[in-house]
């Protein structure tokens, strides 16, 4: 007779496993299971690394521009008509006035990149524990740990931990307020809840995104209460939520801390946002997490998965309807999400683990970490990838300021310069440093010989203009720029990044303009993700260095820079200080300046040409003195005729000449330069060519974006 056995116990009611499992423990209420030893130890490792790649190079990196926002925003007068308190960034000024105090109480000892950032590093380093101890809360101690892993190693997170901007607090707040929410929904305690609301105010006081948090906290209950509903009362509530959520445009709009923000970026563009949300968030992690919502919830994880679910997708979808119609929305201002991502994503690559494990568990017998390891692998080798390009390749995802400022000043050799530029607070903290600290307008310049003018479309394009005269749009906007800098002697710059300095250029006139009357010093390549963050340095042509460049080259330089179109890495076509454009323009100039080298060296035998020899043979010789005497008096006239007519008859001596005289058909105006008595009509000659050269430029201007 054989013994029956009874089936297995259930699980005790505050733990519940996934079909068994001893490896991921996924509960739904209960206490937290705690840290064994080991594992406090792991996280201690993870720790450092997270340590070791924030602290990295944190100095090395330019400012960019919100970043050289926050230093201007932290120097400025507290008070006064342009002081900090009379700024809209007075509706989250905590960023701010955290830097504001560490200067003024010294803990700060510099204002160089690495100071500013050392803060917001910190906060970063933080967070990684923090996110493991929050994370067993929802998805217990072995996904908690690799999404604490998963953080460190990503590459958004690293970028965001390395910026004198708010968005890591933001981060860190909204672990929090996830934390103290779930607790609150789990235990039913209003001190917890108040917990919750309160650190969602303390993020937006770093920047307003945070508040994002607020709307997956009204879903959760939603979600709840419509699924009770049947018939009738389920459609009438999932249509006033549909109505609520196409609400939600006008009533942004009105609200005080996204005023400001709105006006600055006023171009909807919800496919920019989609290819944000994807290159930042990392392709491979978002499938992941969006796949774990409805694999987890199929199990015993209703509860967790309800909230993470609200907690990852409620603030892309709030953002993504805001990029339909009002706002130029980025992923960054959904960041608040990522938390999210990372818990959901975990724990559906250890799930997926133990399903293979379990199926291939007889085949690789002893080995049953390979299956576990492999999603995760996946996911953090893609993560380590960027983070290999970060460091190596693309300057911190950063456009090259400091390298950019550095060369207007070596190739200026001292002089004064007048730089036009967009953006310009990044030029302005490496040219002008202080420039915001000055008490007051009376105050004493500290940097008078250099100035930083910002290009604004309304600068360019202003209404006491009429429209279709030479002073307004890009043609006016650049002569009165060479006219206020050669009027106060200074050197004339322009430097930009394309995607800026569009934005600034309504009708494709000014980029034409600065192509016919400028010319391209350097590039600085660096492409981040979807954006273009190279910078182009130009300054005004001047025919004494000899750097004309054709009108048909122009043409096609700004379209397709060769530096720009293969800088998808940044390493392979730039030098060894960035400066990879600087050849192009120097390669094409001399070619063009040979010929009108060799011209005065062909002109010198002319007067020797009377030799009766070699013309005896094959004309008369009676020609020959009309020939040369003719000669002599068409040498002046000879370079001003580009050398395209001769009189008399051909000659040997002449039928080698040919290719001599193709090059004037192009640069036939720097010949007459080096006559005294020429430079005024050569000088005179740009602003002719830039009128004609501008109406076909406007094309490429307009597309070269």
């Amino acid at each position: 007779m054989t013994a029956t056995t009874e089936p297995p116990t259930a699980p005790p009611t505050e733990y519940v496993d996934l079909q068994d499992s001893s490896i991921l423990r996924l509960r739904t209420h209960g206490p937290v299971e705690p840290f064994t030893t080991r594992q406090l130890g792991l996280l201690l490792l993870i720790t450092l690394v997270a340590g070791f790649l924030r602290l990295h190079d944190l100095g090395t990196w330019s400012l960019w521009v919100d970043e050289a926002h926050t230093y201007r925003d932290a120097t400025l007068p507290l008070r006064g008509e342009n002081g900090f308190f009379a700024q809209y960034r007075i509706r989250y000024p905590s960023s701010f006035l955290m830097l504001r105090g560490l200067l003024d109480t010294g803990l700060l000892a510099g204002i160089s990149e690495g100071w500013l950032r050392l803060p917001f590093a910190l906060c970063g380093i933080v967070t990684v524990p923090l996110l493991a101890l929050a994370g067993n809360l929802f998805v217990g101690r072995s996904a908690a740990l690799l999404a604490a892993f998963m953080l460190a190693l990503n590459p958004w997170h690293i970028y965001w931990s390395q910026n004198a901007r708010g968005y890591v607090m933001v981060f860190f707040f909204a672990v929090l307020a996830g934390a103290a929410l779930w607790v609150a929904l789990v235990r039913r305690h209003r001190g917890w809840l108040v917990a919750g609301v309160l650190a969602v105010l303390a993020g937006g006081s770093f920047h307003p995104t945070c508040y994002l948090l607020l709307a997956p906290a009204a879903a959760y209950p939603l979600w709840l209460h419509v699924q009770t509903l049947q018939g009738r009362r389920f459609w009438m509530t999932t249509l006033g939520a549909v109505l609520v959520l196409a609400v939600v445009p006008l009533v942004v709009q009105h609200l005080p801390p996204f005023a400001e923000f709105l006006k600055a970026k006023p171009d909807a563009s919800v496919v920019h946002f989609a290819q944000t949300v994807g290159f930042y968030f990392r392709v491979p992690l978002v499938a992941t997490a969006a796949f774990g919502v409805w694999l987890l919830y199929s199990g015993h994880m209703q509860a967790q998965v309800r909230v993470l679910a609200c907690w990852f997708l409620v603030p892309l979808l709030v953002m993504s309807v805001l990029s339909l119609s009002v706002v130029k929305a980025t992923a960054r201002y959904a960041f608040c999400a990522l938390p999210a991502v990372l818990l959901l994503a975990s724990a559906t690559s250890l799930r997926l683990g133990e399903v293979l494990a379990d199926g291939l568990g007889r085949r690789i017998r002893g080995k049953r970490w390979i299956p576990l390891a492999m999603l995760p692998a996946i996911l953090c080798l893609d993560m380590a990838a960027y983070d290999y390009l970060y460091f190596r390749a693309h300057h911190g995802d950063r456009a090259q300021w400091r390298e950019a400022g550095e060369h207007i000043l070596r190739a200026s050799a001292g002089k004064p310069v007048q730089v036009m530029v967009v953006p310009a607070p990044s030029l302005q903290y490496y040219l002008r440093p202080d420039h915001w600290r000055r008490p007051g307008v009376g105050a004493v310049d500290p940097h008078p010989e250099r100035q930083v003018v910002e290009i604004n479309k309304w600068d360019v394009f202003r209404d006491k203009e009429p429209k279709g005269s030479e002073f307004y749009g890009g043609r006016g906007f650049v002569r009165r720029a060479i006219a206020s800098a050669r009027d106060a002697g200074r050197e004339l710059w322009f430097a930009a990044t394309l995607p800026e300095l569009h934005e600034a250029d309504l009708d494709g006139s000014l980029y034409a303009n600065m192509q016919d009357l400028l010319e391209l010093s350097t590039v600085l390549p660096c492409w981040v993700g979807p954006k273009d963050e190279s910078i182009w340095i130009w300054r005004v042509r001047d025919p004494a260095r000899g750097t004309k460049v054709g009108a048909a080259e122009r043409k096609t330089k700004p379209e397709v820079p060769p530096t720009v179109a293969g800088s998808g890495g940044g390493a392979t076509s730039a030098g060894a200080d960035g400066r990879s454009a600087t050849p192009k323009p120097a390669d094409t100039k001399p070619a063009a300046a040979k010929p009108a080298a060799a011209k005065p060296a062909a002109a010198k035998p002319a007067p020797a040409k009377p030799v009766p020899a070699k013309p005896a043979e094959k004309a008369g010789a009676g020609e020959k003195p009309k020939t040369t005497t003719a000669e002599p008096k068409s040498t002046v006239p000879k370079d001003a005729a580009a050398g395209g007519q001769k009189p008399g008859s051909p000659k040997p001596g002449t039928s080698a000449k040919p290719p001599a005289a193709k090059p004037p058909a192009g640069p036939a105006t720097e010949e007459p330069a080096r006559p005294s008595g020429k430079p005024k009509p050569n000088a005179a000659k740009p602003p002719a060519t830039g009128s004609s050269t501008a109406d076909g430029q406007r094309r490429t201007g307009g597309t070269g974006s």
